[in-house]
This record gives C-alpha cells, sequence and structure tokens, in this order.
C-alpha cells in the first residue's frame, strides 16, 4: 500500500476484512529503500512480521514487528506468540544486527537485579501477569532497550491506565546483548499522533556492523605433508664473480668477492659542485662549540651510553666510540637555533615521523575540502649514509656555523676508517653508521641539498 505524496509504501500483515481485525502489523518503508530490498517483507502471522535491510557489501540487519495478545486474550493465544517469536530468531544469520520492535503489551516492572543481563537499571512500574517477556528475552540474550537509558517519566511511558491514570511502559525495542552499544537512546514521542491510545516509540541507533568471517582453510598435519613431499632440500644461490661470467666454487673466492661487494657498496662515488656550495648562506660561526667538554655535559654522556655491548676484533670498547656523544649533542644544539626547515622532523627530539604523517593527512583533508589538486612525492634515498660526500659534509659544517676545531674533531672521527670482511679495504665515503653523530650529519646533508634545491621557489599548498 503507497500512501500518494508521501514517500513511503505500506506492507501489513493481518486478518481477513470477514474476522474481527484486533491483531495486524506492519512496515512503513521509504521508497527510496523499497527498490533496493533484497526480498519483500516476510508476514509470519498476524502478529509477526521480519524484514532483511541491505547496508554495505553483504551485511544485514533484520528487523521484526510484534504485536503480542493483551491482556484480555486467552492464554493460549498468549502462549503461542511467544512460541512463534522464539522460533523466529533462530532463521536469522548471527552475523544480521537483529531489532524486534514490538507492543508487547507486557510490564516488565524494574527489578534488574534477578533479570541482569536483560533489564536496565531504569524500568518503569511494576511486573503484570504478561510476563512472558523477559524469560523469552532471557533465552534469546535479548535486552530491553528502553530501560538502559535515565529519562524522566513521561519520555519512557508509552501508555496510560484507563481507570488508574498511570502511565506504564508497554512497548519496547529489543537487541541482542552485543548490540546494545549501537543504540544511543530509546524514548517515547509525546507529541506524535499515531490514532491510538499508545505512544510512538523513537529509537537512535548507529550500526556497528560486524564483519562476515572468512572461510579458514583447514591445514594438513605437518606429517603428512612430509610425506607427500618428502623431506625440505635446503640449497645455496650460486655466487658469480663480479662482471657475471664466473661461477666461483672454492672458499677463498667467495670471501674475495663479498670483499669487493662491500667495497663497492660503502665507497660509492659522489660529488658537491662548488657553484651550490657558494650558493648556500654563511651561518656566524659559533666558537663555543670547540670549548673543552664540560662535567654536566661528560656526566649527561656518561648516563646516555649503553651498557653490556661487546667490542669488535680490534678489542676496543664501544665506550670508546660513544665518546663522540658530546660532539653529537654540541651540533644538535648548533642545528636547532633555526638552522634546519621546521619540515625536517627525523633525527630531531621532541620530533618524529607521526608528526609529518599527521600532517600529511591534515593536507590532504584541506584540499579536498577547498577543492584544490594536491600532488604528493615521495623520494626514497638509495644508501643514504653509503653516499654522503665527506669533504663536501666538512664545508657544509662550516657554513653551518661550526668552527674549525670542531670540524676537525668530527673529521678525525671519520679518517682512516677501514671495514672488514675478508681483508680490511678503506671506506672513504659514508657516516660511520652506528656512531650517533651519523643521523644528525646525514640530516645537515639532506637539509643543505632542500636549500638548495628549493633556493628560487616558494614551497607548500596554498589552501585558503
Amino acid at each position: 500500500l503507497g500512501e500518494v505524496g508521501a514517500g513511503y509504501t505500506f506492507y501489513w500483515s493481518g486478518r481477513p476484512k470477514a474476522e474481527r481485525c484486533d491483531a495486524g502489523v506492519a512496515f512503513a518503508i521509504r521508497n527510496d529503500i523499497v527498490g533496493r530490498l533484497p526480498c519483500l517483507p516476510q508476514g509470519i502471522n498476524d502478529r509477526l512480521m521480519s524484514l532483511r535491510l541491505p547496508f554495505r557489501e553483504d551485511k544485514f540487519t533484520t528487523i521484526i514487528s510484534a504485536y503480542a495478545a493483551p491482556m484480555t486474550s486467552s492464554d493460549v493465544a498468549k502462549d503461542q506468540f511467544y512460541e512463534d517469536l522464539h522460533a523466529l530468531p533462530a532463521t536469522v544469520p548471527k552475523v544480521d544486527e537483529l531489532i524486534v520492535l514490538g507492543s508487547f503489551n507486557a510490564r516488565v516492572g524494574t527489578d534488574h537485579a534477578t533479570w541482569q543481563g536483560v533489564l536496565g537499571p531504569q524500568g518503569l512500574g511494576s511486573c503484570n501477569d504478561n510476563g512472558l517477556l523477559l524469560p523469552t528475552c532471557a533465552e534469546h540474550r535479548f535486552q530491553l532497550t528502553n530501560t538502559f537509558f535515565r529519562l524522566l517519566t513521561r519520555e519512557k511511558a508509552t501508555w496510560i491506565h484507563p481507570l488508574s491514570w498511570r502511565w506504564q511502559l508497554l512497548d519496547y525495542v529489543l537487541v541482542r546483548r552485543r548490540d546494545l552499544k549501537d543504540v544511543l537512546v530509546t524514548k517515547s514521542i509525546r507529541d506524535a499522533d499515531g490514532w491510538t491510545d499508545h505512544r510512538l516509540i523513537l529509537s537512535q541507533m548507529r550500526l556497528r556492523l560486524n564483519p562476515r568471517r572468512r572461510p579458514q582453510c583447514k591445514r594438513p598435519p605437518g606429517k603428512a605433508i612430509k610425506a607427500i613431499y618428502g623431506p625440505c632440500i635446503k640449497g645455496t644461490a650460486p655466487l658469480l664473480s663480479s662482471d657475471g661470467t664466473t661461477l666461483l666454487t672454492e672458499k677463498s673466492q667467495f670471501l674475495k668477492r663479498w670483499a669487493e661487494h662491500f667495497r663497492s657498496v660503502l665507497n660509492c662515488s659522489s660529488a658537491i659542485s662548488d657553484a651550490a656550495m657558494d650558493r648556500l648562506p654563511q651561518v656566524v660561526t659559533n666558537n663555543d662549540l670547540d670549548l673543552p667538554p664540560s662535567l654536566p655535559e661528560t656526566i649527561r654522556v656518561v648516563h646516555q651510553l649503553s651498557s653490556g655491548k661487546a667490542p669488535g676484533s680490534d678489542a676496543i670498547p664501544l665506550k670508546v666510540y660513544k665518546h663522540a656523544r658530546n660532539l653529537s649533542n654540541r651540533l644538535n644544539g648548533q642545528l636547532e637555533q633555526g638552522l634546519l626547515p621546521e619540515s625536517q622532523c627525523g633525527f630531531r627530539r621532541h620530533r618524529g615521523a607521526t608528526d609529518m604523517i599527521f600532517s600529511a593527512r591534515q593536507l590532504q583533508e584541506k584540499c579536498q575540502k577547498m577543492q584544490t589538486h594536491l600532488y604528493a612525492t615521495f623520494l626514497d634515498l638509495t644508501k643514504a649514509f653509503d653516499t654522503v660526500n665527506r669533504d663536501g659534509l666538512w664545508k657544509f659544517m662550516q657554513k653551518f656555523g661550526c668552527p674549525e676545531w670542531f670540524t676537525h674533531m668530527v673529521h678525525q672521527l671519520r679518517d682512516g676508517m677501514m671495514a672488514h670482511v675478508t681483508e680490511a679495504f678503506a671506506v672513504t665515503k659514508e657516516v660511520k653508521q652506528g656512531c650517533v653523530l651519523s643521523p644528525t650529519l646525514l640530516s645537515l646533508m639532506f637539509s643543505a641539498m632542500l636549500m638548495d634545491t628549493y633556493r628560487d621557489e616558494h614551497p607548500g599548498i596554498h589552501i585558503t
């Protein structure tokens, strides 16, 4: 039945006109939803009706409309209604969210302690003889949402007794116990005129549909796999010479090839033009960096040392190398005087990648809101620590205000670096990975590159 101009279609299940019309249930569904229904509402009988609403993907919500037999009906009619209601939830898929809307003509009272998990602490009135509703809810783990919200009596009650003129609660919205968190409020509407002596019920929900579980395939036991496929054969990929033409077979050839590999990796060629160096602004030299370390600085460095680290083949303890922490603290203090760009968050105190991810997401949201194009470039530096040009690095340090003696001390920490695989070889290009100074030096180098790249541009996105 469609109401002209209202935009709703009514689906009704009741009795024939020849019989007494003291029962009947219905759904009023918006016309734009009717076309998306997988099937029309199903009338179980004149007191029960079900509707399955589709949501995203294969998620559904099943709604049951119920009208219980009133107090004046026979016990047979009352028992028959609850038998039908008891059988109906078993036909609903467990992954569906189930909502029961009904006029049950039953007062459930306020005995929250006895019916814990079914009845909330905000019930109304006393319990009457038509009390099969509570055992049915307990069996199916339903909860009466009307009794879980602290409201005024006029916002909970749905019917007034014609003799005592006391307000009672007879109409309920039931949900499964797991779905109670989705219900925002359930209350009666005082001013709605439904041509009935019962008030209309409003229930606001925010549905969180549970995802469907993927079918889990059962793996055969490990013994069966071994019996079918046999024992695992572990092999080693063949090792070729540097030109890729000769297959190496001797252990000495393997070790020599590894030395050649790391020599090429740790000595990547790179160059910095003098023109790019001259374009960088000269910062006033901070001569305080050359001062001998003070006692508080030394104490702080000792507290920052890691303990329990084993020395290498040269038997030099790791704490000897860790003395670079003093230089690192001083260099970081110098660079934090506005010399590093604000967008540089790596290897800096109180900053990190999380801040940049947050900024990128904020920028994306703002551009979407302002309908502005956003082009993002992701740059991954290949072998970043291994390709730093040291000669250029010492010049960058002086450009950033580091005095000559301080730069010379950092230089000495990297002078004469050797790597050892089989035979020792010199390392002339990287910034000694593992040293506490290396992240700061790489950050300084990369900041200088960005300053020269964007010297004549104004990077950024204008969103206003």
